[in-house]
C-alpha cells in the first residue's frame, strides 16, 4: 500500500500488511488485524501503532507506542555487528515510560499529491520566513 513520507524529517505513516508469516515470527500486529498503521522514524523503527483495515486511522489513544526493532536492527543483531541500540533492549511492544502526549492526537487525511505539495511548499516558506527574520533579512 502506498505511503507517505515528511520530507521535512524522514518519518512517514503508512498502512502496511502485516507479515504472511506473522504468528511463527512472533509478530502481532496493533490491532490483530491483517493490516495496521504505522508511523516508522527516519531510523526505520516503528513507534507508533493503530489498528489497521480502516481507511484513515483514529488519534490519541487509540493510536499506542511501539518499541519493536528496525530490519537493520534484527539483521545487525542476527550478525552480531549491531552499532546502535534500540529503545529497549527486549523485544517488548510495552516499555515504561511512554508519553501519551506524543501520540498523533490530530490525523487527517489530505488525500490530492496536488494539496500535499501545496502544503509542503508553504511549509517551506514559513521556514524561510522565520530564517530571514531570525538572521535579520527581509521577510519577503
Amino acid at each position: 500500500l502506498p505511503d507517505t513520507q515528511d520530507n521535512l524529517d524522514g518519518w512517514m505513516i503508512a498502512l502496511v500488511d502485516s507479515p504472511a508469516d506473522a504468528q511463527e515470527a512472533g509478530y502481532t500486529a496493533v490491532g490483530g488485524k491483517s493490516s495496521e498503521w504505522l508511523i516508522i522514524d527516519s531510523n526505520g523503527r516503528d513507534r507508533f501503532g493503530h489498528k489497521g483495515e480502516t481507511v484513515i486511522p483514529g488519534a490519541g489513544t487509540s493510536w499506542q507506542h511501539l518499541h519493536r526493532l528496525s530490519a537493520r536492527d534484527k539483521e545487525e543483531r542476527q550478525h552480531g555487528t549491531a552499532h546502535s541500540t534500540p529503545d529497549n533492549a527486549h523485544h517488548s511492544a510495552v516499555a515504561k515510560g511512554d508519553d501519551e502526549d506524543e501520540l498523533p492526537w490530530q490525523v487527517i487525511f489530505i488525500g490530492d499529491e496536488k494539496m500535499v505539495e501545496r502544503l509542503r511548499r508553504g511549509q517551506r516558506h514559513y521556514e524561510h520566513t522565520i530564517r530571514q527574520a531570525l538572521g535579520g533579512g527581509t521577510c519577503e
